[in-house]
């Protein structure tokens, strides 16, 4: 059956890619090699349109059958039997005798060198139609350097035989193909040229170029597109087209979406005429999935027409009759079109819940089959549970070929579902025997952006990935978009190749680079910089003039400026001018309706780690936060995140938080908070001084069930006891257990100095008066490895509050503090009088 390769046209990428803009899904091309034989062993005979049956209607009363139809093209002038050749058996006058088929070898490469005497085009002909040819690879390679000299004398009939009989073996000759095309272009005159024949070459054309399936080429000859363009025109002519039958119709529009034919016009005449002549119960199952890739590979986004197709082929009368193949064509081609209508998708999916049916399909067919259900958003799990059955028999995924793999890999990275199991065998059979290297720029894209999404690390897969990215011939194919998806999906997956980083980053420096990028990519490349905390100045200052600039302000979208800002934070950017001109941007009704629950906690997030309020932001986006339609569906880390971010930038009103904060103790939810989000909320709280004793009782009593307070992190601890504090919470209930924790840290060395400052100045506050525990925070403070590292600042802060603690050997620790500071008083003073030594005056 034609069927269509995944990945191997631009017009079938456009469709599964994720990256949704031209310059990704055209594929590059590269010289065709002369002659090939491609071997993609596809059952075309038994399943080609030429042999489809077609019921009895008035349109074919009036024109011969079918079969004869086709058969006159062969006519016998040149398929006649060699009658030099005694004793040849034929068969509908087509030698199959072995010795007769050498004979007709060795007589041909004899003529060859005087071809004046004609008989060159019929034996060509007769060798090259011959069932064995296919099999005779090292003759068609000795035949290739003879083949463009006989293509010259062919008549019309004669071409569209070449064409099929190349097509049936799957023989590619770059040369022959040029000849024949520049022939009939050079000519100009199509009128020799019955409609069966030019259609009989659309149709060879569309062959070769579905079991052309994982070669890098875009054309199989460079007259290609010429040649396709003038051919469809003219059967697209008026006297032409009303003669075409739905059979030649359906064949047509599909051997073009596989050559990617640019005509529009042309293809709307013939889906008119298609729609207008033919009837859809005229049609077989093949011939309507075959249709629904035609409009999904020239983007005909009607509904209405794309519905009829689709429920004539889910019809009762056809469910019996559906074979794997023609559903995931039609499903992948409803996902590309955006069909909406579960119910005729379901009707498909049903028809293929038979293990028979799924171990009948081929590795391209399954691949269409899981990237369609992705497309379409479907997810059902018995049929996820077979597919998992079918991929995971042995030696199942060795017949695959690595396009399939990717499709696959793509498929279930749309439908956000894959067991470990299938991934793993999915990466085995990729890795092997060097696949990866024969996939082109765009599918390692698609590869990385599946794996990404997916979260699926395997260190052997990325790493072929990266270097196969990260050669030469390979980068300077790669567009801008391109790079930021490498970029983005390394930072997702947390993996780090220096080789292939530098080179992307190192491109991005040079002058006039990123305007190129678009805001998507520019954030995505934001957001890998600081996934991998990249601090590199000058290549953040670009990146920021970049995205500040009026005209790219425009064009980023609310959960784009929220990663800008986040990824911003984690870069180090401090400037309240940059984070508020995006803060501004993002505010905006139209783009902040459309910023999710994660965009709304990465822009609060983000200014509360730069520690900038900016009041007209900050009211926006809790205005948005605390409305009806939007306050009861965050989630309980949504809220954490967003009341630690309003603590940490020192936000001036309390209402907000005292919202979010009463929205955490509803029922059912306090109990699934985690040890950090109750420590955020603690922290938020006690800075905002909310007056509500039950709020934080409820928060630290849940904080202090049996193990929680030990898995917290130290960084949290400190903020559970500041916030305590700010909201001067005295209960020795739950005072006494955080002092404890903070000891037995403390002991094990887990405290930072800053920290430990932190909890002192905070219980000093509170007026703990455990005079054991206290001491010993106290002691490790004025260690002499502790004590160089506070500032001066934090030593007074430390002292005071001692001294009001009045601890037993407070004045002992106090006074080591008083030495310190002495000692950095001296070091200043004498680093004052240096300076003013080397001072020398300026004279006018």
């Amino acid at each position: 059956m034609i069927r269509a390769s995944f990945g191997a046209t631009g017009a079938q990428l456009r469709g599964m890619l994720p990256f949704g803009i031209e310059a990704l899904a055209a594929m590059r091309t590269q010289n065709v090699a002369e002659p090939a034989v491609l071997t993609n062993n596809r059952n075309w005979e038994a399943t080609s349109f030429l042999h489809a049956r077609q019921p009895r209607t008035a349109h074919h009363e009036r024109a011969p059958s079918l079969k004869r139809k086709w058969e006159e093209i062969v006519s016998p002038a040149f398929t006649r039997p060699l009658s030099s050749h005694p004793g040849t058996t034929q068969r509908g006058n087509l030698s199959i005798s072995i010795h007769t088929f050498q004979q007709a070898k060795e007589e041909l490469v004899h003529v060859l060198v005087d071809p004046s005497a004609g008989r060159a085009a019929d034996l060509f002909l007769f060798v090259l139609r011959h069932p064995l040819v296919g099999a005779d690879i090292q003759f068609l390679t000795e035949l290739s350097a003879v083949t463009a000299t006989v293509a010259k004398g062919l008549s019309p009939e004669q071409v569209a035989v070449v064409f099929r009989a190349c097509s049936k073996i799957g023989y590619v000759h770059a040369g022959l193909f040029e000849t024949l095309a520049e022939g009939v272009l050079g000519s100009g005159d199509f009128s020799y040229f019955d409609s069966k024949a030019l259609v009989q070459i659309l149709h060879a054309l569309g062959r070769l170029q579905h079991k052309s399936y994982g070669r890098n080429d875009l054309q199989l000859f460079p007259l290609q597109n010429s040649f396709v363009r003038r051919v469809a025109e003219e059967l697209g002519e008026r006297d032409r087209l009303s003669r075409l039958n739905e059979l030649e119709l359906s064949a047509i529009m599909y051997s073009l979406a596989l050559l990617n034919f640019q005509g529009k016009e042309t293809v709307d005449a013939f889906l008119w005429e298609m729609m207008r002549s033919s009837h859809l119960s005229h049609f077989s199952e093949q011939q309507l999935a075959n249709v629904l890739y035609a409009l999904a590979a020239f983007r005909v986004h009607d509904e209405s027409l794309v519905h009829m197709f689709a429920a004539e082929l889910a019809s009762d009368h056809r469910r019996s009759k559906l074979r794997g193949i023609d559903v995931a064509m039609a499903l992948h081609s409803l996902g590309r079109l955006g069909y909406s209508r579960t119910s005729i998708v379901g009707v498909l999916v049903f028809a293929l819940a038979d293990r028979s049916i799924l171990t009948a399909m081929k590795g391209r067919d399954i691949a269409y089959l899981v990237c369609g259900l992705g497309l379409l958003g479907y997810r059902s799990e018995h049929m996820l549970y077979l597919l998992a059955g079918e991929l995971l028999k042995p030696k199942r995924l060795g017949t695959f070929h690595a396009l399939d793999v990717v499709g696959l890999f793509h498929g279930y990275a749309a439908l956000q579902h894959a067991q470990p199991r299938v991934l793993q065998a999915l990466t085995k059979a990729l890795t092997r025997q060097s696949r990866v290297e024969a996939l082109t720029h765009v599918q390692l894209c698609s590869l990385l952006w599946s794996w990404a999404k997916l979260g699926y690390r395997n260190e052997h897969g990325l790493k072929l990935v990266a270097g196969a990215l990260a050669k030469s011939e390979c980068l300077k194919l790669l567009s801008s978009r391109e790079k930021a998806t490498i970029i983005h999906a390394v930072s997702v997956l947390r993996y780090w190749d220096g080789c292939l980083m530098d080179l992307l980053l190192e491109e991005l420096l040079v002058p006039g680079r990123l305007a190129t990028y678009s805001a998507q990519g520019l954030s995505m490349v934001l957001y890998g910089l600081g996934q991998f905390k990249i601090r590199h100045k000058g290549l953040i200052a670009a990146l920021t003039e970049e995205v500040l600039k009026p005209n790219r302000l425009e064009d980023f979208t609310g959960t784009g400026i929220s990663t800008c800002l986040y990824s911003m934070a984690h870069l180090g950017v401090r400037d309240s001018r940059i984070l508020g001109i995006l803060g501004l941007e993002v505010i905006r009704p139209s783009k902040l309706k459309s910023l999710s629950e994660q965009g709304l906690c990465n822009i609060v997030y983000a200014f509360g780690k730069a520690g900038v309020n900016n009041g007209p932001v900050m009211n926006g986006l809790m205005k948005e936060a605390l409305s009806p339609s939007r306050l009861p569906t965050l989630s309980n880390q949504a809220l954490s995140t967003i009341l630690y971010g309003l603590a940490r930038m020192g936000y001036e009103k309390t209402d907000p938080v005292l919202l979010l904060s009463r929205q955490l103790i509803q029922p059912g939810r306090l109990e699934q908070l985690s040890e950090q989000q109750l420590a955020n909320c603690i922290l938020s709280i006690g800075r905002h001084c909310v007056e509500d004793g039950q709020l934080v009782s409820s928060l630290a009593s849940t904080l202090l069930r049996p193990g929680l307070l030990q898995l917290l992190k130290t960084q949290g601890l400190c903020q559970v006891v500041v916030g305590l504090a700010a909201a001067h919470c005295k209960d020795p209930s739950v005072l006494t257990p955080v002092v404890q924790e903070a000891v037995r840290r403390q002991k094990n060395g887990l405290f930072r100095g800053t920290e430990l400052t932190k909890v002192l100045v905070a219980l000093g506050r509170l007026g703990v008066r455990e005079e054991r525990n206290l001491t010993q925070l106290a002691m490790a403070v004025a260690e002499p490895e502790q004590i160089s590292v506070f500032s001066v600042r934090s030593l007074c802060m430390v002292a005071m509050s001692i001294h009001s603690m009045n601890l037993r050997d407070g004045k002992w620790i106090i006074s080591k503090f008083l030495e310190e500071i002495r000692k950095r008083r001296k070091e200043l003073i004498a680093k004052r009088e240096m300076e003013s030594r080397h001072w020398v005056p300026v004279v006018a």
